[in-house]
């Protein structure tokens, strides 16, 4: 402290430097179990239990097991005394790797055992230190998981076969062996975490009376899309068809598209689909209605079929194809908006064709008409009928003058006119005169 820049009224600064290092001399340095007691317990309230901080760890709690590897290192370990630490580490590494096979599994198989008594006595002080919370150990009683199950039993072997490998590549390398077994093999470890849920009900009863917790509650049933899907196809439940036409051709062609990214494989589907020919793409409706239609009469048979318990827990049939009868329903309209059309277009064409007949029939009518006209202002020549002495045909005459002279006038507009016949009216004039 910088004692030149403190200023207190009516006292120098040797006077107030003085005063307070009496003051502090008599301040008490050290603190009481009880208080020590006290902060500590504050501090789990508020912070939690932290296994992994030095001055954190509970002193009733057990140690965790050593690995094969590590047990191999300490037995062996002490044969080496005057080694530094890097060549000692270098030694029971290549010693570990050329073990046989036998030998590593014995240390494999007390490590086992070693974790067993770990996980027992860890269990039993966190039921005496409720208080206490430690990562990756808890009290409460775990939801069966399918995949957890199949983990928990290969995990052992997998140790024990590759002790070189971290407990994390292990858990890793069991989740890859899950995801990659067959329906049949995953069906089996989704029936054991069935049952074993009824076993962790009652665990949550015998945890909650010994805890009186009243955050805690049971958690559901869950299984992931793919482990429902199995399940379901083993009940004789249904699988969802797509919910449109262009995922149902996505579906169809995956297998064109399986070595694409994402983004690859949505414009790849778009476009071998925008470039279909009118005539698949309907192939490819009609197929997919087939589909959603045999889908809503499966899942009508399987929820008549359920047990009374169990189908209260499934959804009803109009609940649950709900979307897919809007999708019949819309097909439908499409198609009889396809045959109204249709049929205007078949009847508008049928009008047509009736009245060009129609048309045909008056222009025959209106040339007949004309023909049979033109025939009557023209007389004809008729035969009589024969006489009855001679029996020799004659001609009927009646109209043969009027014929002649019709035929007279017709020759004389059409004979050319001469010059020297036309005459003006005053040269007609002066030969009247001359005469």
């Amino acid at each position: 402290m910088n004692w030149e820049n403190v200023a207190v009224s009516n006292r120098s600064v040797d006077e107030c430097r003085t005063i307070f290092q009496h003051l502090i001399s008599k301040v008490r340095k050290y603190r009481t179990m009880s208080e020590i007691l006290t902060d500590v317990m504050t501090d789990i309230k508020q912070d939690g239990f932290k296994p992994n901080s030095k001055d954190a760890v509970h002193a009733d709690m057990p140690k965790k097991p050593m690995t094969a590897y590590l047990l191999f290192a300490k037995r062996r370990g002490k044969k080496l005394h005057g080694k530094t630490l890097a060549e000692r580490s270098m030694i029971l590494s290549q010693e570990w790797k050329a073990l046989s096979d036998e030998k590593k599994e014995a240390y494999q198989q007390k490590h086992l055992r070693k974790k067993q008594e770990y996980e027992d006595a860890m269990k039993a002080f966190l039921i005496n230190h409720p208080e206490v919370h430690v990562q990756g150990h808890s009290v409460k009683p775990q939801l069966p998981v399918p995949s957890k199950l199949f983990q928990d039993s290969k995990l052992p072997k997998i140790l024990s076969k590759h002790p070189e490998m971290s407990h994390a590549d292990a858990v890793k390398k069991c989740q890859n062996k899950y995801n990659t077994l067959s329906d049949k093999r995953k069906l089996r470890w989704i029936n054991k975490a069935k049952t074993a849920y009824k076993d962790y009900l009652s665990e949550c009863e015998e945890y909650l009376k010994r805890t009186s917790s009243g955050n805690f509650k049971p958690s559901e049933f869950h299984l992931t899309k793919e482990e429902q899907r199995i399940l379901d196809a083993s009940l004789g439940k249904p699988s969802l068809p797509p919910k449109n036409v262009f995922l149902y051709f996505s579906q169809l062609n995956k297998e064109h598209t399986a070595q694409l990214s994402i983004g690859e494989k949505s414009k790849t589907m778009s476009k071998l689909y925008k470039d279909l020919p009118e005539k698949d793409l309907k192939e490819l409706e009609e197929s997919y209605k087939q589909l959603v239609q045999s889908f809503v009469e499966q899942y009508s048979t399987y929820y008549t079929n359920l047990p009374d318990d169990e189908r209260i827990k499934q959804e009803t049939p109009e609940d649950y194809c709900k979307v897919y009868h809007k999708i019949l329903k819309s097909k439908e309209k499409s198609n009889e908006a396809a045959e109204s059309s249709k049929r205007k277009r078949k009847q508008s064409s049928s009008e047509k064709v009736v009245s060009k007949k129609a048309k045909a029939e008056e222009e025959t009518k209106s040339d007949e008409s004309s023909s049979e006209s033109s025939a009557e202002s023209c007389p004809k020549l008729m035969l009589s009928p024969s006489s009855s002495s001679g029996g020799s045909s004659k001609l009927d005459v009646s109209n043969n003058s009027r014929h002649t002279e019709i035929t007279k006038h017709s020759t004389i507009l059409k004979s050319p006119v001469s010059n020297s016949t036309l005459t003006s009216p005053t040269s007609a004039k002066k030969k009247e005169k001359s005469k």
